[in-house]
């Protein structure tokens, strides 16, 4: 399949590497998978390198960025899941993360923090 992808792509300049077909793909920052029914299910994929650090709430900026950083990545979190189980799982890393990096200024905007 790769092989055919790649001849009928190469007059682009597009080239596919060759990957195991499974049960999950990663895509932008979601994962596609199969779940036990054999439905699809996505929930949200990280890059293994990525540092998880966000806006520390002592540099200069006002306490609504802070707070919408939170926001906004909660919303990333909770949009990128579709089963509750990874949905919680995500939600209490970023509550770790968002605490570890000084990232938070007050729990009342959100109630979450």
């Amino acid at each position: 399949f790769v092989q055919k992808l790649n001849e009928l792509a190469a007059q682009y300049g597009i080239k596919f590497g060759s990957w195991e077909l499974g049960k999950e793909v990663n895509f932008l920052d979601i994962t596609l998978y199969l779940d036990g029914s054999n439905k699809i299910q996505y929930k949200l994929y990280t890059k293994p390198t990525d540092a998880r650090n966000y806006l520390r709430t002592d540099s200069f900026h006002p306490n609504h960025v802070f707070n919408s950083v939170a926001f906004s990545q909660m919303l990333r979190v909770a949009n990128r899941n579709s089963q509750e189980e990874t949905r919680q799982s995500d939600l209490q890393q970023l509550k770790s993360d968002l605490h570890r990096n000084k990232a938070v200024v007050s729990t009342q905007s959100t109630g979450f923090l």
